[in-house]
């Protein structure tokens, strides 16, 4: 016959049956979690290894060909490059973005291409290298290249200066309204043509040393566009000057045409009669003229424009050949017209 347990022998083995709970609850969490780890790993694709093969390394730029700097002027129509690049392959060069040329490089690495180009100026070449197979290898940086005329290019014209005939002072800055004389230089026995807003308005041939004028009669104030071009014999244009502007200002004077009177007709000569007592006249200072031009506006015929200056209060008498054809009178400020 078993003897009851003691209170504490009871206690004991209820703190063992809560401690074998808690370590089997335990162990079915640990289990449960590498079971959940084990079939994770199990979805997960398999890994595929590959290898990167680098297009441009660090070696292939440092393979870029290299361009020699020019010796002197490059001129348009025989532009040579040199320079250096690796031996076995090619050079292509690209001016602007388009082919100027390819050539094979020297077993000693050297090269050089030679070709032309359609005119002076400041263009971008870009080097590449390229192996048997045409496959570009390396390239270099687009470099600038001065490139100037054809060895027998002409000279374009070019404009030196402006002057009008009537250069009595306005306060403007432009230059009077009338005719005004262009000068430059261009290449001896071309024809060379002003051009003011896209019109022809003067012709004239280039001198034996090389200077050409112009005379260009603009009656309207303004600012116009002006440039002078060289022609060829049958009328083709060969050059033109770098455009240039003209100011034109209104004269600060007024000025008055005249147009062509009749003869007037003979009078009688008064009989002179003597002085009762002759007085010395004043010093008066002559009549001056400082600006003229024909004025082709008239719708019956060109009409010729003076202005002047002279003793205030005077009366002026224009003569052609000896025949009065206007008369005037000195103004208060001294000015005829």
């Amino acid at each position: 016959m078993n003897s009851p347990r003691s209170p504490r022998s009871a206690r004991f083995l209820d703190v063992m049956k809560f401690i074998v709970v808690v370590a089997l609850a335990v162990l079915a969490i640990f289990l449960l979690l590498v079971l959940s780890w084990q079939q994770q790993q199990a979805q997960l694709p398999d890994i595929i290894q590959t290898t990167v093969v680098p297009q441009f390394t660090p070696a292939n730029f440092a393979a870029a060909p290299q361009l020699a700097a020019p010796v002197g002027e490059l001129p348009a129509d025989a532009v040579t490059l040199r320079g250096s690049a690796l031996p076995g392959h090619s050079v292509q060069a690209l001016i602007d973005g388009k082919p100027f040329g390819r050539v094979l490089v020297d077993p000693s690495g050297a090269w050089d291409l030679t070709g032309a180009l359609p005119a002076a100026g400041t263009y971008l070449v870009r080097l590449q290298l390229l192996d048997a197979l045409d496959e570009l290898i390396a390239q270099g940086d687009s470099i600038p290249l001065a490139v100037a005329p054809a060895a027998g290019a002409l000279a374009p014209p070019v404009i030196r200066g402006m002057v009008a005939l009537d250069a009595a002072p306005h306060g403007g800055e432009g230059l009077i309204a009338g005719p005004i004389v262009v000068t430059g230089t261009g290449t001896s026995g071309q024809i060379v043509e002003a051009v003011i807003a896209n019109r022809t308005v003067a012709t004239a041939p280039v001198g034996a040393g090389g200077v050409w004028t112009v005379t260009v009669d603009v009656r309207a104030p303004g600012i116009y566009p002006l440039t002078v071009r060289a022609l060829d014999e049958k009328g083709g244009v060969l050059g033109a000057s770098a455009p240039a502007v003209l100011r034109v200002d209104a004269p600060t004077v007024p000025i008055v045409a005249v147009t062509n009177t009749p003869e007037p007709s003979a009078t009688p000569t008064a009989t002179a009669t003597p002085a009762p007592s002759p007085t010395p006249e004043p010093t008066r200072a002559p009549p001056v003229v400082m600006g003229l031009w024909v004025d082709p506006g008239a719708a019956d015929a060109p009409r010729l424009v003076l202005n002047g200056t002279g003793a205030a209060g005077d009366d002026l008498l224009v003569a052609i050949d000896g025949t009065v054809v206007a008369t005037s009178t000195v103004d208060v400020q001294g000015i005829g017209r």
